[in-house]
């Protein structure tokens, strides 16, 4: 079966994607608000995330189980442009203070080793804040929360760690 999900919002348009049941691609599609009209915006993408003008496309949805590389779209009106790629093993989008935050998986299976980067949200001027790993070769690891003042990040087998974006050290809570 399919689904449709809202992906986004920009002026007086709502995405929405259409997606089937089993990840992989879908159809990106929008509804403008004040003319009622739809339109086809993009047929083989997979949106996980968008702010403004942007929005970030996986091509095939990713999962807890893998991971995507991820096209960085500029909107304008019922269509797309592609203006960048964030890389690959790409997994967690967080916005704050203006930048968008992300991770990105050390290998193909490497769900426990995650580097963490902050960019403005055109993908550019792309920083590594951290690096995370822990000992389980099952235990993932992902970006929790993002603020004015820190980094949090999480993982399956329990560990937690808290990067100060200020001080610029890292910290294992848990």
């Amino acid at each position: 079966g399919q689904y449709l999900k809202v992906v986004h919002g920009y002026k007086n348009q709502i995405y929405i994607s259409k997606q089937s049941n089993n990840g992989g691609s879908g159809t990106l599609m929008s509804y403008n608000i004040v003319t009622k009209k739809r339109a086809t915006v993009n047929r083989g993408c997979a949106i996980v995330a968008g702010k403004g003008a942007i929005m970030y496309d996986a091509k095939r949805y990713p999962t807890d189980v893998s991971t995507s590389s991820i096209n960085i779209l500029k909107l304008s009106g019922n269509s797309t442009k592609k203006i960048g790629t964030l890389g690959s093993r790409i997994y967690g989008f967080k916005f704050a203070n203006g930048k968008l935050y992300y991770g990105q998986y050390s290998g193909a299976g490497k769900m426990n080793n995650l580097t963490v980067y902050s960019s403005k949200l055109d993908g550019k001027s792309k920083k590594k804040l951290f690096n995370v790993s822990v000992k389980s070769k099952y235990g993932q690891i992902y970006i929790d929360t993002v603020n004015s003042k820190k980094v949090t990040v999480n993982s399956t087998s329990g560990a937690k760690y808290e990067y100060d974006l200020k001080t610029k050290k890292l910290k294992k809570t848990r």
